[in-house]
């Protein structure tokens, strides 16, 4: 080769060389994906628990009310350092007897459930189902409430 080639060569060698070391590729930090292993479901207080729930069922909890009652539900994820750490409530019955909202600040997912009274003598359940949203789809809690009247 000619030594105008040669440098020409070594000298775009030099400038690609200048030109990555400036620009660079960012180094980038790698954030490992840490799934939910467990749900924590905690109830409101008023709430009083039944030690024998259903089948199928993880918790039990009635409440007594003669007129509208609210009452709230959270829902956190383990471990603490999970990616995503909502959860979703989902409605597994029919009823129109309640309604919910939910909510999530961060750490919890809270729901806010407001109740109609249970009808002279009578009682409904609710029946709700708590699942995080990492995709994990066999992991999920069942819970039921019974509203009695009295």
């Amino acid at each position: 080769m000619k030594k105008p080639v040669i440098i020409l060569v070594a000298l775009i060698y030099i400038i690609s060389i200048v030109i990555v070391g400036f620009i660079g590729i960012q180094a980038r930090v790698f954030n490992p994906v840490v799934f939910v292993n467990d749900l924590n479901v905690n109830f409101d207080e008023n709430l009083v628990k039944i030690d024998s729930p259903a089948e199928g069922v993880d918790y039990a909890y009635r409440i007594f009310a003669n007129s509208e009652v609210t009452f709230t539900v959270t829902a956190n994820v383990l471990p603490n350092d999970a990616t995503n750490k909502r959860c979703v409530f989902e409605k597994r019955d029919e009823s129109s007897s309640y309604t919910f909202e939910t909510q999530f600040n961060g750490e919890y997912t809270i729901a806010s459930f407001k109740c109609e009274a249970a009808p002279a003598d009578g009682v409904y359940s609710l029946r709700m189902k708590v699942k995080p949203t990492d995709g994990n789809k066999s992991l999920f809690k069942v819970f039921d409430i019974f509203v009695y009247n009295f």
